[in-house]
């Protein structure tokens, strides 16, 4: 990690510097260093933790022609500045993606230097935005909880999943829920002169105005992140096959340690459900981090070719089917391919849930249903997952449900062919989300299911 040196700062052992002399801007270097290709670059030749000389000398800085005009270069720095600013407002990232292609192989190079250096600033603004709300809010619980004297935060146990309760988006972390977060603060109750019982509502309450203060930061610090990324690619000249062996072995780890993070939770803190929701969270920020600099045309051609029409499945269920086609061909045989199980089974649910049970929410009422999870997800009052959804469809029971599905899917009897089968379809998904390992083959007839039933649908 590289970072600006203040006045009056003293390096440790392991760490070095170097000075950035104009007309380069340090920014413009911060943004360089801490890119994807940089950190790739370095481990190729580091074999330790420290930083040496020598390699900070070896360090391939790109060449800037500084030719422009000065009014000339800040006229068109701000344009880009404008445009990024606006894709980040509107929190969709494939306005950025747009403009960003013009800016390659047109645009000067003291212009995407100086456009680097104002990211580079505004990752710094971000990072430190989050870590005052993050200080705040913290800070507020233990006041809140009156803390005893002589404690800190830092002698709480579990304090890193505390301190870390928005999620790393680079490690494809979701937000810690609520009952996790305070989970961990019951655990230190003997440190609190208040009880969590006493003061839980309030503590909820805060938590969820810290997140909501933090969401839009993250996604900013995310979509900042990839741009520059994409940038340092392209500045480099590196092609897509090359960005892709760049970026697949970090992308690869990351579902493999997300797994194991999850599979060590022991089944008296969280259920099944909960379990792979929390996995298939993981595996989307993942995917859609990956997907934002690796371009898997193949796997869409092949999607293409399966299911006509996938791209226009509701939110995320897209990507779902892109991970966990992309996993099943890309993935070395000796890895796991649980993240392709669940990519495909909570691709099912998204569009059951989405295009059948919403729809027909919106039109009946509990009083119109016999299933008992059906009647209190009518009210509002309980969340259904794929296996709920495949055992009410399958059951038959609910007559005015069947009636809705026969007038809203193309093909209901081979729809609830598919369903009947719930317990194997259960077991596997929990079982990725365990320490349970999956082959290729596992994967292929989990997808041929699932394009059956999108099929249907």
């Amino acid at each position: 990690i590289a970072q600006l040196i203040q006045p009056n700062s003293y390096l440790g052992n392991s760490l070095n510097y170097t000075l950035i002399e104009p007309p380069f801007e340090p920014k413009f270097c911060l943004a360089i260093l801490n890119s994807t290709l940089m950190n790739w670059r370095f481990k190729l030749t580091s074999s330790n933790n420290n930083v040496n000389a020598y390699e900070i000398d070896n360090f391939p800085i790109p060449r800037i022609d500084f030719t422009i005009p000065a009014d000339e270069r800040q006229a068109q720095t701000d344009a880009l500045i404008s445009a990024y600013l606006g894709a980040v407002e509107q929190g969709n990232p494939a306005p950025i993606l747009n403009w960003k292609q013009e800016v390659y192989g047109v645009t000067p190079s003291d212009v995407v230097h100086d456009f680097l250096a104002y990211l580079a600033e505004r990752m710094i603004a971000l990072n430190g935005q989050k870590q005052a709300e993050t200080t705040r809010f913290l800070d507020w619980v233990m006041k809140t909880m009156r803390l005893k004297s002589g404690m800190t935060l830092d002698d709480l146990r579990g304090k890193t999943i505390l301190q870390g309760y928005l999620g790393d988006y680079q490690k494809g972390q979701s937000e810690t829920a609520w009952k996790d977060f305070s989970r961990r603060l019951y655990e230190n109750r003997g440190v609190f002169e208040k009880s969590l019982t006493e003061m839980e509502e309030k503590i909820r309450a805060e938590y969820e105005k810290s997140l909501a203060v933090l969401r839009p930061i993250k996604h900013a610090l995310e979509q900042t992140d990839m741009l520059i990324d994409k940038i340092v690619y392209r500045l480099y000249g590196l092609s897509d096959d090359e960005i892709e062996l760049i970026e697949r072995p970090a992308y690869q780890q990351g579902l493999v340690d997300v797994k194991a993070e999850i599979a060590k939770i022991p089944d008296d803190k969280i259920d099944d459900e909960a379990r792979v929701e929390q996995l298939s969270e993981s595996i989307l920020s993942m995917a859609r981090r990956y997907f934002a600099r690796v371009d898997p045309q193949q796997v869409a051609l092949e999607l293409d070719k399966a299911l006509p029409n996938w791209g226009k499945l509701p939110p995320d269920a897209p990507i779902f089917l892109q991970t966990g086609d992309y996993n099943l061909n890309h993935l070395p045989d000796n890895l796991d391919f649980s993240s392709s199980i669940i990519s495909y089974t909570k691709a099912v649910e998204v569009v059951l849930a989405k295009q059948i049970f919403e729809p027909f929410r919106q039109h009946y009422t509990d009083e119109d249903c016999e299933n008992e999870f059906l009647k209190k997800y009518m009210l509002g009052i309980k969340e259904l997952t794929l296996v709920n959804f495949m055992i009410i469809l399958s059951s038959g029971k609910d007559k005015a449900l069947r009636n809705f599905v026969q007038q809203t899917v193309r093909n209901l009897a081979g729809l609830l062919e598919l369903v009947k089968d719930n317990i194997t379809i259960r077991d596997q998904r929990n079982d990725a989300a365990h320490d349970v390992l999956f082959g290729r083959e596992d994967a292929r007839a989990m997808r041929e299911w699932a394009i059956a039933v999108l099929r249907a649908i």
